[in-house]
């Protein structure tokens, strides 16, 4: 790393100032003198260049007529090193066209030739302001996009939590959400046992094994604090030690974070989360483990009341059990698979949003050989009957047919786009009974959903 940069790696904003005239760079040097500033002077164009290679900076100002290399030469450099950069320019050789020219190219501003020390200095004021306001902007953008991300995935997970009907693949699917997309590691599922009123772990992932010990009763407390009834409880575990109920466990330092599960104001369990850092929890991140915990609560509430037997069997387990039926009478294999478009509607109209619908499920329809059978369960869920093809078949017929949606349908809306996830299993492959194929195959499009929105964060 450059010596002038490296001595002052601790300013706030790097500032490369560049003119063959030493005079110049020496007064705006002067003027700019502040602890906020690292300021790099050079009187060489190409010595200015070659320390852009290993080095971003957050404002140039240079000089537009030098020999070998000018300065828009530099500014361009200096942008493809970050987008962000605000260049000023500085020349003796003024004039409107060089002007207009030179902001048309994106510099910030221009002054001229003798330098004014206030105005340069307001000059360069004004331009961190701008900038210090686009980047805070640009970090809105992002956070808004991962809050609308999740909160995608989210509904996404409710859809499929109403046709779940095994609470251990619930408890799996909630449990994937928070490793897979949240990137929290060690979670855990509390149940009530209702005779004794005990909060045990019901599913866990890589918590310590001595955490898997604990157990609590709502009049109990764990590391002196009450486990609330109403929302999340967060404890600081600064040496790696929980007590409850006279007992004491370790684990690693950090927080563990108590969700409620709560359906009709009562609690029937929580949503465990251990952090191993001394950072308390974003309450971004609680807002969601929150709202994943009101989304299991209405199963966890049926399994509670032993009421599972008494639901009616959704329409696609009831065409999957009609259709197994009929593959084992021909002693032939069957496969099945969720379809499940996510639509981008640039005007967000309601109309354009049903039309696109519309459109969409017709390409597909048509793109369905007609042994195939369709069936569109919502506007946006549909299962495919695939009778007499195995798994391996199936699996490629619709890749297949996501890259033929993704890339060849043409929507009537200007910049509306599809993306079409989906899950596939064959029969017997992937179970003996309808209902753990129609379970499977929800969980197994959840994750294909929630790696997309993956993908989409790290694109965008």
């Amino acid at each position: 790393m450059n010596k002038e940069i490296q001595n002052k790696k601790s300013s706030e904003y790097s500032i490369l100032i560049v003119d063959d005239d030493r005079d110049v760079l020496d007064l705006i040097k002067d003027v700019l003198e502040d602890d906020r500033f690292n300021l790099v002077t050079k009187q060489d164009s190409k010595q200015a260049l070659k320390i852009m290679d290993d080095h971003k900076f957050d404002i140039i100002i240079t000089d537009l007529m030098m020999p070998g290399i000018d300065g828009m030469q530099l500014i361009n450099a200096a942008k493809e090193k970050n987008a962000d950069c605000k260049a000023i320019v500085i020349t003796g050789h003024a004039s409107v066209d060089s002007a207009v020219q030179a902001l048309q190219l994106g510099v910030f501003d221009y002054v001229n030739k003798p330098i004014n020390q206030a105005e340069i200095k307001n000059i360069v004021e004004r331009s961190l302001e701008n900038l210090d306001l686009q980047l805070a902007n640009k970090k809105l953008h992002k956070k808004n996009e991962r809050i609308l991300s999740n909160l995608t995935l989210l509904i996404e997970i409710n859809k499929i939590l109403f046709q779940v009907t095994d609470i251990n693949h619930a408890f799996e699917m909630v449990l994937d959400t928070l490793t897979d997309y949240f990137k929290i590691e060690k979670c855990a599922i509390f149940m009530e046992d209702i005779e004794t009123g005990i909060f045990d772990i019901s599913l866990a992932r890589k918590l310590d094994p001595d955490f898997m010990e604990l157990k609590f009763s709502l009049a109990e407390k764990v590391n002196n604090t009450n486990i609330s009834r109403d929302r999340e409880t967060v404890i600081h575990v600064p040496e790696g030690l929980i007590t409850f109920n006279q007992k004491q466990i370790k684990c690693a330092s950090g927080y563990i974070v108590f969700s409620p599960v709560t359906f009709q104001d009562f609690v029937m369990g929580y949503i465990l989360i251990h952090l191993d850092n001394e950072k308390c929890p974003a309450p971004e991140l609680l807002a969601m483990v929150n709202i994943l915990a009101l989304q299991i609560a209405p199963l966890m509430n049926t399994f509670n009341k032993n009421r599972q037997k008494t639901h009616l069997e959704t329409n696609i387990t009831y065409m999957i059990r009609e259709r197994i039926e009929m593959a084992k009478d021909i002693l032939s294999p069957i496969s099945f698979a969720l379809l499940r478009p996510v639509f981008f509607s640039p005007s967000g109209d309601g109309f354009a949003y049903k039309n696109l619908i519309g459109t969409l499920q017709q390409y597909i329809a048509k793109n369905i050989p007609d042994e195939f059978i369709l069936h569109w369960q919502s506007q946006d869920t549909a299962l495919l009957i695939m009778p007499e093809v195995d798994y391996f078949k199936a699996e490629t017929f619709c890749k297949n047919l996501k890259n033929l949606t993704e890339n060849n349908y043409q929507p009537n809306e200007t910049g509306a786009k599809v993306d079409l996830n989906f899950s596939c299993l064959g029969y017997p492959e992937a179970g003996n009974t309808a209902r753990e194929i129609t379970d499977h195959l929800w969980v197994k499009l959840l994750q294909e959903i929630s790696f997309a929105e993956r993908e989409h964060l790290v694109i965008n």
